[in-house]
């Protein structure tokens, strides 16, 4: 009967085919008997095949306790250095808020709501790009003239809806450009609500644009009033007015 080598690091235990016999061992265990080598039943293949690795012997044996204290040693500061480099001073994940949650400014550096111009500015009031489509009609056409020479002026025209500035119109003249109120406070005062977006003489002189003098002319007038709106309330769709339309409410003048 052939036995096969231990392993490939023991050939110089290997037998041959004529020089190998079994025989029964008197412990309850075979034991192998190969060119006067005996295996025993406790004897430690995984031992025998490091010591063998190693030239064989207690010295190597504690070489290699030696070696694998030292990987161990090196596994144990990669992960230190790992932790080290994921803590947050090198440069792992901020906690949570980080500079925004204490007040730092947006990347974009974008101003807040509160401070885009009155009360939640002119994207909280409608969102409207540009001065929108203008009304049908007449009082459409006077406020497209209106805004041409408002944004010739230097005003954005999301300020300037165009229809929010016809919502004023129809509740405060309905489109009357010669409409005046001679009944309220202002009247009572000595300067009445005049024309299209009934602006009392003051505040019409004090909003006009040059060549653009006369209050009862609605091109005029709509200028006036809307230069008034974006001064006092950031823009004309932020009118006290519009907004109480807007949520529900009824219009209210400005």
């Amino acid at each position: 009967m052939a036995i096969s080598p231990l392993s490939n690091h023991s050939q110089a235990f290997r037998s041959t085919q004529s020089d190998t016999a079994f025989s029964p061992s008197p412990v309850s265990s075979p034991s192998i008997q190969s060119g006067g080598c005996t295996s025993k039943s406790n004897a430690n293949p995984m031992g025998d095949l490091l010591k063998d690795s190693f030239g064989g012997g207690q010295e190597k044996g504690a070489q290699l306790g030696q070696l694998l204290e030292g990987v161990k040693e090196l596994l144990s500061a990669v992960q230190q250095l790992t932790e080290l480099l994921q803590s947050p001073e090198i440069g792992g994940e901020s906690p949570a808020g980080g500079a925004e949650a204490a007040g730092a400014p947006s990347a974009a550096g974008a101003p807040s709501a509160a401070g885009a111009g009155g009360a939640g500015g002119a994207s909280a009031a409608g969102g409207a790009a540009d001065a929108g489509p203008a009304p049908e009609g007449q009082v459409g056409d006077w406020i497209k003239q209106a805004q041409e020479a408002l944004s010739a002026a230097g005003v954005p025209a999301d300020k300037m809806n165009a229809q929010d500035i016809a919502t004023i119109i129809q509740h405060e003249s309905s489109g009357n450009p010669n409409a005046i109120n001679e009944w309220d406070q202002n009247a009572k005062n000595g300067t009445p609500s005049i024309g299209l977006m009934q602006t009392i003489q003051p505040t019409f002189d004090a909003n006009k644009l040059p060549g653009h003098d006369d209050i009862r002319n609605p091109v005029d007038n709509i200028i006036a009033a809307v230069r008034y709106a974006v001064d006092r309330y950031g823009s004309v769709s932020n009118v006290p007015g519009v907004q109480a339309l807007k949520n529900g409410g009824s219009y209210v003048g400005y």
